[in-house]
């Protein structure tokens, strides 16, 4: 990776299907866990939480990680849970996948499409909260609506880290 110029990846959070909803928060911690766990053992990597974090991480010669969450499932309903994965290093958030949540409707790979549904209320709520406390929004994943209401509801840049609804850019 280094030989290759990569400086700062994304260490995601992801819930598999066989274990929602019963054990999305589980899983969750429990990959943040294995993460700091591994990293004890690593003199190459280094998670940021700040600009200046990844600065240093650099000038160290460590690639710097930053926590993402592809798709909310471990929240569950609970708007609170988002504060302590923001504790815990979490910097960048994709509200759904490839399936809905409580957030609203994944974008979908079938050949029928995504749903015209945008944001449920809580995801509008996990919106305003991730604009407060600085995380980053992705909207990899996101379907078509979800998009459009997140970007009427932002007022700070998006990202769209690794894939993107035709009508942005095809």
């Amino acid at each position: 990776m280094q030989a290759g110029g990569i400086g700062v990846l994304g260490a995601a959070i992801y819930v598999e299907d066989q274990y929602m909803p019963e054990m999305a928060l589980r899983v969750g911690l429990d990959q943040v866990a294995r993460l700091y766990a591994e990293l004890e053992q690593s003199t190459h990597f280094a998670v940021c939480r700040t600009h200046d974090e990844i600065v240093s991480a650099r000038q160290a010669g460590k690639v710097a990680l930053l926590i993402t969450m592809e798709g909310v499932e471990p929240l569950g309903s609970d708007l609170d849970l988002l504060r302590v994965f923001y504790e815990l290093g979490l910097r960048s958030v994709g509200l759904t996948h490839a399936r809905r949540n409580m957030a609203g409707d994944g974008g979908v790979f079938a050949a029928s499409g995504s749903s015209r549904q945008g944001l449920s209320p809580f995801g509008r709520e996990v919106v305003a909260e991730c604009e407060r406390l600085g995380i980053v929004l992705d909207l990899a994943h996101l379907n078509p609506a979800g998009c459009d209401d997140v970007l009427a509801l932002t007022k700070r840049p998006v990202i769209i880290s690794h894939t993107n609804p035709r009508r942005y850019y095809d």
